[in-house]
């Protein structure tokens, strides 16, 4: 789930030809998942795929704002997405602020973040107006990205040069896992696999804290306001490091004081945080699918 802001309103007829041509080339977004046995799941291609049975629009009461759309996308997280079509979802939400708002719904099964991520940068234009002038939405020939998730196969060191150009800090960062698991023989993956299970299995479990309660079935959704990319660098600058470095040690202080503020001691206090890894070819980003591994970070207040 995600939620994009537009500080103007969105024209329904554009976004629609927008969704068409980009989403609607890659093969997942035409795909619903069908059941061939009780354990093998398979993908289908949906007959007479239309991208405008995705699109909903919504309408916030006048003079609504950051509540009002919490609650509503709140309220969508909590519906199941149809079986019998695409599993994802788009809400155009009109009277957000005087502008719009896309709240995103694509199950986990079609991509990980990370790919998804990848994609959603590839859809949108560095020329808000390139749409328009190549029309009914085609693929901005001014971002780099979008070649990524052609019909063309790319070599890896095509892929790496798109990213780079659009993804100058991250595309090192995305590759290099996936690129040291190529280079790693089968049978060291295999014989490797044993001990890190056992090492994974026997590890404790995190103290109990408040973070740890019972699942319960309400989704709450809550977004903090943006923080400028420029700030983030400076502090990287100062401490040294890198921008994950930072934001991880932002998010450690983050916690500590939410913890501090429901009486928990944190001095000393130690839990495990999961990190996704990317481990797709960047050569093979169309195919989307799950491809990540997992780091677990140990968080220290």
């Amino acid at each position: 789930n995600g939620v994009m802001f537009f500080a103007a309103p969105l024209a329904p007829g554009r976004l629609h030809d927008m969704l068409a041509a980009r989403l609607g080339q890659v093969r997942r977004f035409r795909q619903r998942a069908v059941r061939r046995s009780r354990t093998h799941w398979d993908w289908e291609e949906v007959p007479g795929f239309e991208v405008g049975a995705h699109i909903v629009e919504e309408s916030l009461p006048p003079g609504a704002g950051d509540d009002e759309l919490r609650a509503l996308a709140s309220a969508q997280m909590a519906q199941p997405l149809p079986l019998e079509r695409p599993l994802w979802r788009v809400h155009l939400v009109h009277g957000f602020h005087g502008g719009s708002a896309l709240l995103w719904r694509l199950h986990h099964c079609m991509g990980d973040g990370i790919a998804l991520m990848v994609l959603m940068l590839a859809i949108t234009d560095l020329d808000p107006d390139a749409d328009r002038r190549q029309g009914k939405g085609a693929w901005g020939s001014d971002n780099p990205l979008a070649d990524l998730f052609g019909e063309v196969p790319m070599s890896h060191r095509d892929a790496m040069a798109h990213l780079e150009q659009f993804l100058p800090e991250g595309a090192r960062l995305l590759a290099k896992p996936a690129e040291m698991l190529a280079a790693t023989k089968p049978w060291l993956r295999r014989a490797g696999s044993v001990p890190a299970f056992a090492k994974l299995a026997c590890r404790w479990p995190d103290p109990r804290t408040p973070l740890k309660g019972k699942l319960g079935g309400e989704k709450r959704v809550a977004w903090t306001p943006a923080v400028p990319l420029e700030e983030v660098r400076l502090a990287k600058a100062a401490v040294g490091g890198t921008v994950n470095d930072v934001l991880l040690a932002t998010i450690a202080g983050g916690l500590r004081r939410y913890l501090q503020s429901r009486g928990q001691r944190v001095d000393g206090l130690s839990f495990r945080a999961v990190v996704p890894v990317s481990l797709r070819p960047l050569e093979e980003m169309s195919g989307l699918g799950n491809c990540v591994g997992l780091v677990f970070l140990p968080v220290v207040q």
